[in-house]
């Protein structure tokens, strides 16, 4: 909380004021305050569009864990059969 000179009272975590103990609270909110909670409405947007995303990627991560599992295996004379040792998956 931030408490001003006047008595007025803010929490800063939500902006609202406390109930005044003595004068008049103002109608409109400070200029900072609108554009905090501007700014948490566009993080909350912003944290849901990567939830989302994050989201699709794991079912796209199931469906190809799904494909390999159902493939059927390579034959052993095929170049992909062979283990590949870490020196030759370098070049």
């Amino acid at each position: 909380t931030c408490c001003y000179l006047d008595g007025r009272t803010r929490n800063q975590l939500t902006g609202d004021l406390f109930p005044s103990v003595w004068g008049a609270v103002p109608d409109e909110p400070p200029p900072f305050l609108a554009y905090l909670r501007h700014e948490n409405g566009v993080l909350r947007e912003s944290h849901a569009s990567a939830e989302n995303y994050a989201l699709s990627l794991v079912e796209e991560n199931k469906k190809l864990q799904n494909v390999i599992a159902t493939r059927p295996p390579t034959p052993a004379g095929h170049p992909t059969a062979a283990p590949i040792s870490p020196a030759e998956s370098i070049r």
